[in-house]
């Protein structure tokens, strides 16, 4: 398996982008639909990393929205017979570690209620709830999360959470991350 950051404008991409909103159309009302559509994806503040099996066949993809103090991430789906391999996973270490080399100190991120398999996922992988960011309101339909690190040679905000939306709140008993772990 190869993860890179590629065009979303490819024909064997359009497949899983089409699946996802087919999956999520009929869970919530259309108010509450926030995806992301091609022309967006494609902007140049947009980077958009596709997992491949051996053929090259895309079987993951996800992308990473940098915007001026945080990156949001959109369009993560992996195909249905391949999840539990790890593909989301890589996918997401990829768009970090790329938001990360390019300044980003905060990733945040909205996804449904029903969806618990992907909240469970981010939580796992260090993110956690916050309230509202960037153009979102309050929406029962929606969960909102983020995960911090420090930029190169800023003190560390492992102490603090937003508590939805508000001003930083000390928090003094998380435990310590080594690189590994930070990237789940």
């Amino acid at each position: 398996m190869h993860v890179f950051l590629e065009s979303p404008r490819q024909p064997d991409i359009v497949i899983p982008i089409k699946l996802l909103d087919e999956y999520q159309e009929p869970l919530y009302l259309l108010e509450s639909h926030r995806g992301i559509d091609m022309d967006a994806l494609c902007q140049p503040n947009v980077l958009f990393a596709v997992a491949r099996d051996q053929v090259g066949t895309a079987l993951a993809c996800g992308a990473l929205v940098l915007n001026d103090d945080y990156g949001e991430l959109k369009r993560i789906f992996t195909l249905a017979n391949h999840r539990g391999r790890g593909l989301a996973r890589s996918v997401l270490t990829l768009l970090e570690e790329e938001g990360q080399r390019r300044r980003c100190s905060r990733i945040m991120l909205e996804t449904g209620y029903l969806h618990a398999d992907a909240i469970a996922f981010y939580e796992r992988c260090g993110y956690q709830k916050r309230g509202p960011f960037g153009d979102y309101r309050s929406d029962p339909d929606s969960i909102f999360m983020q995960k911090l690190w420090n930029r190169p040679g800023e003190e560390s905000n492992a102490h603090l959470i937003l508590c939805n939306g508000s001003d930083p709140v000390r928090r003094d008993n998380l435990q310590s991350f080594d690189r590994g772990s930070l990237f789940c």
